[in-house]
């Protein structure tokens, strides 16, 4: 069976809430997609599609002239910018992408209800960072098999997310109510806007892979992003705790949990809500491997057998994350990432230094510089740093 396109570049599938979904991105850098039928749709009983048993290519709904929450800009600009330049961001919002991708495929995750679609940005933009990260957050409409957008609650009057419609002459009187909604005064839906993921730059075509992992927290659960840096030429990881919204959580968060050697002895634990690490890949005899394409992450679970009331099963015992990268040296590199109950990975090293990136004060006081940094940490096997953000 053929799904025409024309000039097709790139394609990827998954499979979310129970429906295969195919994407694809063509020369402009346009991203289509298309859903198979599972015979509970409106046009089930009639073929209305150019191929049965298929939807016919869409286009991916992708924000065009919507205008910036100003209210958001300022919250970004004060909270999620580096201490040390308030120019540079860990990540923003962005209200404008439509047209911003790059001829490249999409990387897709199905979680929290939600299919997430990374998309790479184009080397040359000038409405979102080059070379980085985009998030777009969907909906499926089981009935139509649509993709909808996201959307977010804000103040009806005022059109903003953060601040509430202001009467024009503070002290008049007046009285302005303000309150939330989906929807403005209008009716017109407010849709979530686009997370650019300002941290992750100099990316290479599509070399990136994102997993996500569950965490021992109910319905919890952390990013891992796997990206190719075109300026360190290194494979980095960057890994992001989700957010109560299932976004991204950049403040660190603090646990209590036994010691492993002492179970009776509870000890607070922080959790960093950014690691970012780097991996230098390299032979036995420390000869440094180059990536030569684009590579892959998984999650597997380690299964063992075991006796059970009904006969001898196969039981989950550990959950791991396999990278496989291709290499210009002719063979491919496969590294298995143990897995934490904080959905963290395995790394080799734990010492280094730390840097201030961000503190919950505006101008934070001398003894308060170190609580938010980076730690670099170096190992024969591979380079790693961890952004630790503090709340």
């Amino acid at each position: 069976m053929l799904l025409p396109l024309q000039q097709l570049k790139h394609a990827n599938a998954i499979t979310h809430e129970g429906k295969l979904l195919l994407f694809a991105t063509d020369n402009s850098g346009k991203i289509w997609y298309s859903v198979k039928q599972d015979g509970f749709e409106d046009n089930a009983l009639e073929q209305t599609t150019q191929i049965k048993g298929w939807e016919n290519w869409q286009t991916l709904e992708l924000p065009a002239d919507e205008k910036p929450d100003q209210s958001v800009l300022e919250k970004e600009k004060a909270e999620l910018t580096r201490q040390d330049d308030d120019d540079r961001y860990l990540l923003r919002s962005r209200y404008y992408t439509a047209g911003e991708s790059a001829i490249a495929p999409v990387q897709l995750v199905s979680g929290m209800g939600h299919l997430y679609v990374f998309r790479q940005s184009p080397s040359e933009t000038s409405r979102v960072a080059p070379s980085t990260l985009l998030v777009d957050r969907f909906v499926l409409d089981g009935i139509t098999n649509k993709l909808v957008r996201k959307l977010e609650v804000r103040y009806k009057r005022s059109r903003q997310k953060y601040t509430p419609l202001q009467p024009k002459e503070p002290g008049s009187g007046q009285t302005i109510v303000d309150s939330l909604d989906f929807r403005d005064t209008n009716n017109k839906p407010f849709f979530e806007p686009i997370t650019e993921l300002s941290l992750i730059g100099g990316l290479k075509q599509d070399w990136f892979s994102v997993v996500l992992l569950p965490t021992n927290e109910q319905g919890r659960y952390r990013w891992h992003i796997f990206a190719y840096n075109s300026a360190s030429q290194h494979i980095e990881l960057t890994s992001i705790r989700v957010s109560e919204e299932g976004l991204f959580d950049l403040k660190d968060k603090t646990v209590l949990e036994p010691l492993p050697q002492a179970p009776e002895v509870i000890r607070p634990r922080r959790i960093p809500r950014i690691i970012q690490r780097q991996l230098a890949l390299q032979t036995d005899d420390n000869k440094p491997l180059t990536v030569a394409n684009g590579f892959g992450a998984t999650k597997y679970d380690l299964q063992i057998e075991r006796e059970t009331s009904v006969g001898p099963r196969l039981l989950r015992e550990n959950t791991r994350v396999l990278l496989s990268v291709p290499t210009e040296e002719g063979n491919t590199v496969a590294l298995s990432f143990a897995v934490g109950l904080d959905g963290t990975l395995s790394q080799v090293d734990e010492t280094g230094e730390q840097t201030l990136l961000r503190d919950r004060a505006a101008k934070p006081a001398a003894e308060n510089q170190t609580k938010l940094g980076v730690s670099y940490t170096a190992s024969p096997m591979s380079n790693a740093r961890s952004h630790r953000l503090w709340p």
